[in-house]
């Protein structure tokens, strides 16, 4: 089958991607390396401006049942205890009043399963190699099941590279640019237990020249996610 639109790429870009191109009526190809549920490090914070993208696909009320919790405060501080405090209940899109913390393992999952409900076909495991080409123009990928190691090729009239920060579609259209200057370590962990948890995202903000960032964000009652971005230098195997 050829299709309209192959997404290399299910997690939320690609996902979202998927959704919004259903709409449309077109056939779709959505494509991804990792099987369903997959973990992935990250702050797990959902944005106001994320969650009324989810409401404009009808998924917010579905989404505000997941796991997690919702907060209405942001609070950015520096090493020299200089503190900024967003409200979100302030903000003028009644909209944005709020954000959520769930963890990126349900909260993809979550929209994977709409996007692979809503899309033609859907294959997991399998990994885009190279991309297919004609007339200088892009119709196809070619790439491996994980699995199994099968090869196969599939055909499209567009193809959209939603596969992330080492995404083989930019790369092979030559778009691919990392600049040393802005690549960043990351690291994330869970603690259980944790008392007199408030409902406020916390962020120390380091500036340029400094090393790090964290961020805390309270994940339920008693659980926090602790991530943190250190700056630092790509190292390259020999």
């Amino acid at each position: 089958m050829n299709y309209d639109l192959i997404i290399v790429g299910g997690g939320p870009a690609g996902a979202v991607t998927a959704l919004y191109a259903a709409r449309r009526g077109l056939r779709i190809l959505l494509l991804d390396k990792s099987r369903f549920p997959r973990d992935k490090i990250c702050g797990d914070a959902i944005s106001g401006k994320a969650i009324s993208v989810l409401r404009d696909l009808q998924l917010a009320d579905a989404f505000l049942d997941l796991p997690g919790v919702r907060f209405r405060k942001v609070l950015f501080g520096s090493a020299k205890h200089i503190e900024v405090e967003i409200d979100l209940d302030r903000a003028r899109k009644r909209d944005l009043v709020f954000g959520c913390v769930i963890r990126r393992r349900v909260f993809d999952e979550f929209l994977f399963n709409r996007a692979r409900a809503a899309a033609t076909t859907c294959v997991e495991g399998f990994t885009v190699e190279d991309l297919i080409w004609e007339n200088d123009k892009v119709c196809g990928v070619v790439g491996h099941d994980s699995a199994s190691g099968l090869r196969r090729e599939f055909g499209a009239c567009i193809v959209v590279g939603a596969d992330g920060y080492r995404s083989t579609v930019a790369r092979k259209v030559g778009s691919y640019a990392i600049d040393p200057a802005h690549w960043l370590v990351a690291i994330r962990r869970y603690y259980r237990n944790v008392a007199r948890l408030v409902s406020v995202a916390r962020g120390l903000i380091a500036l340029p020249r400094r090393t790090a960032a964290l961020w805390r964000y309270q994940m339920s009652r008693t659980r926090r996610c602790c991530a943190a971005l250190r700056r630092g230098q790509p190292h390259r195997a020999r």
